[in-house]
């Protein structure tokens, strides 16, 4: 007669807890290179393609709105948003 191996079963238990803080609304592609556009400076264009490793030109291309890549916009975002 064969023996059965039993294996315990842990159950986890999610709790979902109630925030009281009210997440910002993300800003949409556009905004985004708004922002990009009005707060550029020289030698951006070369750091983002070093970041996210794509070519300078693609990186030019897609921040002239030539072509959509949300990995350098996003990458462009993060830089120029703290700049005044």
């Amino acid at each position: 007669m064969k023996h059965k191996i039993l294996i315990p079963i842990k159950k986890v238990f999610k709790i979902n807890f109630m925030s009281n803080t009210t997440k910002k609304p993300q800003a949409s592609y556009q905004d985004k290179m708004n922002v990009i556009h009005s707060k550029s400076r020289r030698g951006d264009q070369k750091r983002i393609s070093e970041m996210t490793g794509y070519s300078a030109s693609y990186v030019s291309e897609v921040l002239s709105a030539r072509y959509n890549n949300d990995e350098i916009v996003n990458c462009a975002y993060k830089i120029m948003r703290p700049r005044k």
